[in-house]
């Protein structure tokens, strides 16, 4: 496989469709490095393996192991197996999330499916043993579901297990912290409110669910790359931020609301502060660079 030309080719045209996520990359800095090494202190190695096997299926290790074996041993998929590796490593180096390599294990566990031998012999009803492991990996796929899809009622989800998982209970309540933030603008008055999100995890349910039309920035990894106040923009309400923070920017700020997660859950925004902010230190062309964050 390593000698076809398809191999290259496909390479090649991977190479062309990232170009422009490389070239923008490097014209900033290379942003994804910075958060890959804030994200990297709060997953060690152990726990980076253990989370990569509950979003896939821990009932397919067995398949996984197989499948790793199966193409290793033949030439023309060994490469697949080394790709395996490198990403592996890469991202176990680079602080990555558990779930970046998912898809090659699902390559990995499809070739250890296929490498069963009661399935290789083409038999039309597999062995009892079988026929338990697939229903083994069926229960185990369903009970795992809940931990990634929002497939539970929210009141139902955080009174259970799944609550525990950061990713998941971080979505919680977004809707309401988007209407939150309505009635905290409507109330404060504005054409075009202006907020200042200290996450991209604020900013992003803001402008999905928020009825009004709002202007959100924020500092937050790239999202401080892609918009910033607009020149003139002299109050803002900010939403998570320290009061010592906003100190430093705007010479006046005073606290208009608290954030609340419903149902008891603990995440970030529960307990955030918004804080009305005006005047502020510099023109937002200068104070911009100052509020860029990566954690």
């Amino acid at each position: 496989m390593a000698a076809s030309r398809f191999l290259w080719l496909g390479g090649l045209v991977a190479l062309v469709i990232a170009a422009p996520a490389i070239a923008w990359q490097a014209a900033h800095g290379f942003p994804e490095w910075q958060v890959a090494q804030s994200q990297r202190h709060g997953t060690g190695p152990v726990k980076y393996l253990v989370q990569q096997l509950l979003v896939l299926n821990p009932a397919l290790l067995p398949a996984i192991i197989r499948g790793t074996t199966a193409m290793w041993r033949d030439r023309r998929y060994r490469p697949l197996v080394w790709t395996f590796a490198a990403l592996e490593v890469f991202f176990l180096v680079t602080g990555g999330k558990s779930y970046y390599p998912a898809p090659i294990l699902v390559l990995l566990a499809a070739a250890g499916v296929a490498a069963t031998p009661a399935l290789r012999d083409d038999r039309v009803l597999a062995p009892p043993r079988l026929a338990a492991r697939y229903a083994v990996i069926a229960v185990l796929g369903l009970l795992l579901v809940p931990a990634v899809l929002p497939v539970l009622p929210e009141a139902t989800f955080a009174s259970s297990p799944y609550a525990a998982e950061d990713d998941t209970r971080a979505t919680i309540g977004w809707p309401q912290l988007a209407a939150q933030v309505d009635s905290v603008t409507t109330r404060i008055g504005g054409a075009h409110p202006v907020v200042l999100t200290e996450s991209y995890g604020e900013a992003g349910p803001i402008e999905r669910f928020g009825r009004r039309n709002l202007t959100v920035v924020s500092g937050h990894n790239s999202l401080w790359y892609y918009r910033r106040p607009p020149d003139g923009t002299v109050t803002v309400i900010t939403v998570g931020y320290a009061p010592e923070q906003l100190a430093a920017w705007f010479t006046h700020c005073r606290s208009v609301a608290t954030l609340h997660t419903p149902h008891g859950v603990d995440n970030q925004e529960d307990g955030a502060p918004m804080t009305l902010c005006a005047g502020p230190r510099q023109p937002w062309a200068q104070l911009w660079p100052r509020l860029h964050h990566d954690n």
